[in-house]
């Protein structure tokens, strides 16, 4: 079974392979979070058209169920509703749906899927060789954009850059027109982003404790040892470093290391430490 909006495009091209001229389809879908699409797509051929062939539009395109409008699929029972269209250069009929569930959507040449929370998009427009068969230059303006209820993910189109959930793709009719794209559900991104963002603050913040816990540890363990190098009271040992030295007094153990010279002029009287004792060199002698 082909879409009906595949169709359409068919149907616009057979109706000006024999001749010079162009056509127009552009195509708008809008997929819905209850797995149903809405729309409108547009077919329409170039005005000299008509006038080399003295056809009017529903002449030329067909209407009702043999025209591109009618129902979707063979037996979708939804109702296509067609309006007239024209501009400067073109004329011919917007075809409006709504509600249209996947599977009366769907086709042999376009698939829309959601599953495991992403929704999926797999089509192609196949190319139009008729004019060239016969010797014709048909010149054709395709155009078809799906708006997902999330962002777009992966695709081979042009994604809106002011609206992330849209995704477009262009053609002229002379290649097969490929379609892919990849979506996600509405918020998906968002609550993914949430959770890492969750996620990694609570990994620096464990970082930042553990490094706090290294370091205190290592400062108590730095102190203790400091304190066992360094006894407290004059003991005549080596003060810990940043503690000035006490001067002996009398009483205090004689060892070689309590001595120090002779302090320098002008220092208080009782400062001076006593001389080493005998068997000792005197200070400065």
């Amino acid at each position: 079974m082909t879409t009906r909006p595949i169709r359409a495009l068919a149907v616009a091209l057979l109706a000006v392979a024999t001749l010079s001229g162009c056509f127009r389809f552009d195509m708008r879908v809008e997929v819905g979070e209850d797995d149903t699409v809405a729309g409108s797509y547009v077919v329409a051929v170039d005005r000299s058209v008509l006038e080399m062939t003295g056809q009017d539009v529903d002449e030329l395109l067909g209407t009702g169920a043999d025209g591109p409008g009618g129902l979707l699929g063979e037996n979708g029972g939804v109702q296509v509703r067609e309006e007239p269209y024209e501009d400067e250069d073109v004329v011919g009929r917007r075809y409006v749906f709504d509600a249209v569930p996947f599977a009366v959507f769907n086709g042999e040449d376009m698939t829309l899927a959601h599953a495991d929370g992403r929704y999926t998009l797999d089509g192609t427009l196949p190319a139009s060789t008729a004019g060239s068969d016969l010797g014709t230059s048909v010149q054709a303006d395709i155009r078809i954009a799906f708006t997902f209820p999330g962002d777009v993910q992966e695709s081979n189109g042009q994604v809106d850059p002011d609206d992330p959930r849209t995704v477009s793709w262009t053609g002229d009719g002379t290649r097969d027109l490929v379609l892919r794209a990849v979506a996600s559900e509405p918020g998906a991104p968002w609550l993914g982003l949430a959770i890492a963002g969750g996620a990694g603050v609570l990994l620096v913040g464990g970082a930042v404790v553990l490094v706090v816990l290294l370091v205190r540890r290592r400062r108590s363990r730095s102190a203790a040892a400091l304190a066992g190098r360094y006894p407290p009271g004059g003991s005549g040992g080596p003060a810990a470093p940043g503690v000035p030295a006490a001067w002996p007094t009398d009483g205090a153990p004689r060892t070689p290391l309590a001595w120090t010279p002779d302090p320098a002029p002008g220092v208080p009287p009782g400062a001076v430490p006593r001389q080493p004792p005998p068997g000792l060199p005197p200070y400065g002698g």
